[in-house]
């Protein structure tokens, strides 16, 4: 596998699952609660490790199996993931009443809602004087994660090596960061609640790398 091929699909990985991030910090601007160069960090770091140690031990389940086995496991999963992203919001927005910022986004994004929710109760708690504080940057973080989680695990049974590794941790936490605040400040801009949907781009960027897997 050239570096080449290997920036690409690290990028297409870090990319699918930074989706979550940008519409957190969207929905965090739209709610005009500031996200400190500190917590933003923080997140993204805790979302780029879980990533990487699940790549890692997808990887060694995938050292025992045969390479065709692999590769069609891993695309399958990538494949079902993308599925879900593009046609689940469709499904959500059919059974639940009632639009939230958040509406048709999976877990971590919905949990975002939450969070901005205490802030307009009396700025108490985790976004205390119209800021994310670190406690609640963890705990956001640890929602976001399970997403990148499931994706990385099901790529690594492809065997990355430690270049992929690497290039994996690096993408993920600068995509994250750079999606994590430019949507921050694209809801800051915007100032009102919004239906905005991009979990379909996730899911296209996830059978995008599925692609890859089965025929590079």
């Amino acid at each position: 596998m050239s570096i080449l091929q290997i920036f690409i699909e690290a990028l297409l990985l870090s990319s699918a699952c930074s989706v979550d991030s940008l519409i957190t910090g969207f929905a965090y601007g739209v709610n005009k609660v500031k996200i400190p160069f500190v917590s933003a960090l923080i997140i993204n770091i805790i979302c780029s490790a879980a990533l990487t140690v699940s790549l890692f031990c997808g990887s060694l389940v995938g050292g025992i199996i045969p390479d065709a086995v692999t590769t069609a496991v891993c695309a399958s999963v990538l494949v079902l993931l993308g599925v879900i992203k593009i046609f689940g919001p469709f499904f959500k927005k059919r059974s639940k009443k009632g639009n939230t910022v958040a509406e048709g986004q999976d877990g971590g994004a919905q949990d975002v809602d939450g969070f901005c929710g205490s802030q307009k109760r009396g700025k108490s708690g985790l976004e205390a004087q119209n800021k994310l504080s670190l406690a609640g940057a963890v705990l956001l973080a640890l929602a976001l994660s399970v997403d990148g989680t499931a994706v990385g695990f099901g790529a690594g049974i492809a065997n990355p090596n430690a270049v992929h590794y690497v290039a994996v941790a690096c993408l993920s936490l600068a995509t994250g960061m750079a999606f994590l605040l430019f949507g921050r400040f694209l809801g800051g801009k915007i100032a009102k609640r919004t239906s905005l949907n991009l979990s379909w781009l996730s899911g296209i960027l996830f059978i995008g790398l599925a692609m890859m897997k089965i025929f590079l």
